[in-house]
């Protein structure tokens, strides 16, 4: 079996010096010496490597996302059996959500790998989650995974479009309840994109007292992605709310919408006042798979073809 990995960087390609952690310094290719020496690796698997991006994750940006996907873009199908990239845990939701959109389809698994702790420290999960991964593509599933040991010992096999950011406090990567899968296409989208993602979508979360009037959209902004609360509601009285706030959006050309909102949920009052105000609902998804969509989406000259679920194919 051969592999590709794609090395980013993040906790996992860290190494610590005078207590700091920094990404690059000789931890990327230190992952494969200690799995090549984990009791649990699979004999007869051989990698290839590339590193297009080396970030921590915090640090991740849409100009390393293109310098990511340009990679991905290259890469023969035919000379792998699967692909793995590692990853910062900080930012993973939203690069599993942006790969599992745009790689659905193809013909090569892609797992990504991330670890809680440094692979200095001896509790990292960094190799379990490799070893997860590698195994993952030797059962032959396909599509975007995410592979997660918790502190318990419980092998977690994530769907890109479902994972959640880290709960607080536990650093334990987990699934959304109540995601809808996306439909698979034909081929990948990646290979349709005909422009790269560019930073065109601006987030708001909602908090009592939220003063819409200071939310100045800059002049790039395309699209608004706004946290819904978990009845998927917002703001809607006086006037800085947010149907007041998608009014001015409006009149600069700017959609608004709101995730994460649950299918076939009760409709409170404000929500009914959202929908009548223009703001478009982003349904059985989490707001880490709304935003990657949405950017993939805006960054396009025809951003409603692009976030149906039959987008545009090579």
């Amino acid at each position: 079996m051969h592999l590709l990995v794609v090395f980013t960087g993040g906790t996992i390609g860290s190494s610590e010096t005078d207590g700091v952690l920094a990404a690059g310094a000789g931890g990327t290719r230190r992952l494969l010496q200690l799995y090549a020496q984990s009791p649990r690796a699979r004999a007869g698997v051989t990698f290839d490597t590339i590193e297009p991006v080396t970030t921590l994750s915090e640090n991740m940006s849409v100009e390393k996302w293109n310098r990511l996907l340009a990679a991905l873009r290259a890469v023969d199908v035919t000379a792998y059996d699967g692909i793995i990239v590692t990853h910062g845990t900080d930012t993973l939701g939203y690069t599993a959500a942006l790969l599992d959109w745009l790689w659905r389809g193809s013909p090569l698994p892609l797992w990504l790998v991330s670890a809680g702790l440094s692979l200095d420290d001896p509790a990292s999960n960094g190799v379990p989650n490799f070893v997860q991964a590698v195994e993952g593509i030797a059962d032959g599933t396909l599509g975007v995974w995410v592979a997660w040991q918790t502190a318990a010992g419980e092998q977690r096999r994530i769907p890109g479009y479902a994972l959640r950011q880290c709960d607080l406090y536990t650093d334990e990567m987990q699934a959304a309840a109540g995601v809808i899968a996306p439909a698979v296409p034909e081929q990948p989208r990646l290979y349709a994109l005909p422009r790269p993602l560019q930073s065109v979508v601006l987030c708001v979360r909602p908090y009592p007292g939220i003063d819409y009037a200071a939310i100045q959209p800059g002049a790039a902004v395309k699209a608004v992605l706004h946290e819904g609360y978990h009845a998927a509601t917002a703001p809607c009285e006086g006037v800085s709310s947010l149907p007041a706030f998608a009014a001015r959006c409006r009149e600069r050309g700017i959609a608004v919408y709101l995730a994460p909102v649950k299918p076939h949920a009760p409709v409170y009052q404000s929500a009914d006042e959202l929908r009548r105000a223009g703001v478009q609902s982003l349904s059985g998804m989490t707001f880490e798979t709304a935003y990657a969509r949405l950017v993939a989406a805006y960054s396009q000259p025809d951003p409603a073809r692009w976030l149906c679920e039959n987008a545009p194919q090579s």
